[in-house]
């Protein structure tokens, strides 16, 4: 048997908490020439989609708990929440 065509699907689901979340799902289909090792072309779409899957999904849910935190400004990369004043009589 001779495989012509492959077909890849990868998703990802990412909670953001509050019962919110957030889920990517990609496919790609790609077509097999001959000296095309199958397993070898499977692998190479399944990296790509999950890197473009990151590329989309991070992003969205950073954005998501920098807004939900009450984050008012970040410091090399890492967000300053703005915390309530506990001392407060």
């Amino acid at each position: 048997m001779k495989t012509k065509q492959i077909t890849v699907s990868y998703s990802r689901t990412v909670n953001l908490g509050d019962f919110h979340g957030i889920k990517v799902a990609l496919g790609q289909v790609a077509d097999i020439e001959d000296g095309d090792n199958v397993e070898e072309c499977y692998h190479a779409l399944f990296e790509m989609l999950k890197e473009e899957t990151k590329k989309e999904i991070f992003p969205v849910a950073r954005q998501y708990k920098t807004l939900s935190l009450g984050v008012v400004e970040t410091f090399r990369g890492k967000p300053i929440v703005e915390q309530e004043n506990s001392n407060a009589d």
